[in-house]
């Protein structure tokens, strides 16, 4: 038996609608603890947190580098307060997401060159590797979100990944696409389309549009947009 407890909302950054789809998904494997009990035993213990920043052994006070709560404060292009220095990852506040860091790296080296570099984290992904996966960008307006279950797609039902879900958050007076988000299986793949979507500024339109394989999962991302479009 797997028992778990959470400390509030989980995955508290991510949309509800796909932490419900997933809590739903893993309820039938693991006991959900909504109250501690008094006493209980187990095999073994996993701790899923915070992970704090370990920088007082860099002394960075001698460099006059502002930190909070032992985060390094960077700005857009990766640097402190001290121009010649540079931080990235999770002494930064980039927590647990390797591509973040990743980019910041790129975004730090490009500008430590002189080059006009920044980082914007509304189109970087966040991904949770669990089962089933969830993936998202951008950002999510309740009042102007909607979802379609996988079940609508022949292809998830055939994989037996009709409790997936995808969805879409937009503006409804220019139309524009504010957030993507993923529940299920190729979850963490499909979500590049949803970065490049707020990359490239796309409307609904444009996503409903797109002539896509059949069957597949990502015609869920086209029929999700039809359905926002009819909502305006």
């Amino acid at each position: 038996t797997v028992s778990l407890w959470a400390d509030g909302d989980i995955l508290p950054s991510f949309n509800r609608q796909l932490v419900k789809s997933v809590i739903r998904s893993i309820s039938k494997l693991v006991h959900l603890c909504k109250e501690t009990p008094d006493t209980d035993r187990f095999d073994v213990v996993v701790l899923a947190t915070l992970r704090p920043p370990h920088t007082d052994s860099l002394h960075l006070e001698n460099a006059n580098i502002t930190c909070e709560d032992g985060f390094i404060k960077t700005n857009n292009s990766c640097r402190t307060n001290n121009s010649k220095i540079y931080a990235v990852g999770e002494c930064a506040g980039c927590q647990h997401s390797a591509a973040f860091a990743i980019t910041q790296g790129r975004v730090a080296a490009e500008s430590a060159c002189g080059l006009d570099s920044e980082i914007d984290s509304i189109c970087i992904p966040q991904v949770v590797w669990s089962s089933p996966e969830i993936a998202q960008c951008g950002e999510f307006d309740d009042a102007n979100t909607v979802a379609v279950r996988w079940g609508n797609s022949g292809l998830a039902v055939a994989l037996g990944q009709q409790q997936g879900i995808t969805v879409l958050s937009f503006d409804p007076s220019s139309q524009m696409v504010l957030g993507i988000g993923i529940a299920g299986l190729g979850a963490t793949e499909m979500i590049s389309e949803g970065v490049l979507a707020l990359e490239m500024g796309a409307t609904l339109y444009d996503l409903a549009t797109i002539v896509r394989p059949h069957p597949t999962r990502s015609e869920l991302l086209t029929e999700v947009a039809r359905i926002a479009l009819t909502s305006l």
